[in-house]
């Protein structure tokens, strides 16, 4: 079985119909679907808008997908009211995938690393000057504007690591930056974003985290 783990797609308004059409494309090339948090941005659009807004479009391809669908801190469970067999089929906070003999443990990472504070007002401007921020950066510098989160990413690992058991692997997204790390059995799927998407694919047994642009 061929699967993709995608997280930080952040769908919100204003439509992105380009965005749209790579997400379908890349979403049909696999067998099964794995969603790692921060599908939609609930810091800007409500559940209900967002499950009648365009993107809706995606539903009924993920759930072809069997997708599973794994809460992020932008799209805590509390959010959608529990109705999320739109798109998925199963909703959980972390999940466990056996591939070739290791077991990945799939979490958004916010569990490990919390970042949001504040009321809600301030958690959505916060939300959308980073997102301003994070656009003029890969338009200007691609993923090499990732270095700066680096540190992100080890705070997370230096933590999962003490809880990994032997041959798991520590799945995450929410830093927005993409890296797999072998030798600390950590990966993160990166974001997908203003042109930029990486993921994460495990085909024929093997995972290989993936980057291209779409336009």
């Amino acid at each position: 079985m061929n699967i993709l783990v995608l997280s930080d797609t952040h769908l919100s308004v204003p439509f992105e119909e380009k965005k749209f059409n790579f997400l379908s494309a890349l979403i049909n090339k696999y067998d099964q679907v794995i969603i790692n948090g921060d599908f939609w941005e609930g810091f800007v659009i409500s559940y209900d808008k967002f499950v009648l807004s365009p993107w809706k479009s995606l539903f009924p391809i993920l759930k072809k997908k069997n997708s599973i669908y794994i809460f992020g801190n932008h799209d805590p469970e509390e959010y959608g009211n529990g109705y999320f067999d739109a798109f998925s089929m199963k909703q959980t906070n972390s999940y466990r995938a056996k591939v070739n003999g290791h077991t990945f443990l799939l979490e958004h990472g916010h569990r490990l690393l919390p970042l949001d504070s504040g009321d809600e007002n301030k958690r959505r401007r916060a939300t959308k000057n980073m997102d301003r921020l994070e656009k003029y950066m890969i338009k200007g510098f691609g993923a090499k504007y990732q270095k700066l989160l680096r540190p992100y990413n080890k705070k997370i690992k230096k933590k999962a690591i003490k809880e990994l058991k032997e041959n798991e692997y520590y799945v995450c997204g929410h830093t927005h930056c993409a890296e797999i790390d072998h030798k600390n059995h950590f990966i993160n799927t990166g974001v997908i974003k203003h042109g930029l998407a990486q993921y994460l694919e495990i085909r024929n047994n093997i995972a290989r985290l993936k980057q291209e642009k779409y336009t």
